[in-house]
């Protein structure tokens, strides 16, 4: 389940664990399958940066995220230390 997408990545909720540093296929990604790697990971949400995603789904995306309210956190940031 994502729980937030832009052009460079998404936070991700799934099923497998996984280690920072791992590099994963996601879909749908803008219509696609996007690689990606793992940059940051808590419990099962995962932070993932995405490697040479096309500028056909990099401008999905920005359509569609044109569309969605902005993410605006009431709690603290998850990824803080």
């Amino acid at each position: 389940m994502t729980v937030e997408i832009s052009e460079c990545g998404a936070s991700v909720i799934v099923g497998a664990l996984l280690k920072v540093g791992d590099t994963v296929e996601l879909e749908p990604v803008g219509g696609g399958i996007a690689s990606a790697v793992v940059r940051r990971g808590l419990g099962r949400l995962y932070g993932f940066e995405f490697l040479n995603l096309s500028s056909e789904q990099a401008g999905k995306i920005r359509e569609m995220c044109k569309m969605l309210p902005p993410y605006r956190s009431k709690t603290l940031d998850l990824w803080q230390r």
